[in-house]
């Protein structure tokens, strides 16, 4: 697993960019921050391959499908897209 890496991930309401970190491909599920309540600072953990903190729960999603991989240059063309 390359812990730089970014998962191209179908949910249910859409495609997401997503660490691999956060990917569990056993269960074919990801952690997800549901918590934050703005779609920046989501985005923010994301790009920071933030991990859950002082016993924060984080959701568990079901991935409907991968797409592939991308390396962390794809996010210079996420953030000025």
């Amino acid at each position: 697993m390359d812990t730089n890496a970014f998962i191209i991930a179908e949910f249910d309401d859409g495609l997401q960019l997503i660490p691999e970190l956060w990917y569990n491909t056993v269960k074919k599920s990801c952690i997800w921050p549901s918590h934050f309540k703005s779609k920046f600072r989501i985005n923010k953990a994301i790009m920071t391959r933030e991990m859950p903190q002082n016993n924060v729960e984080w959701d568990e999603l079901q991935i409907k499908r991968i797409f592939g991989k991308a390396g962390k240059n794809v996010l210079i063309f996420e953030i000025y897209y």
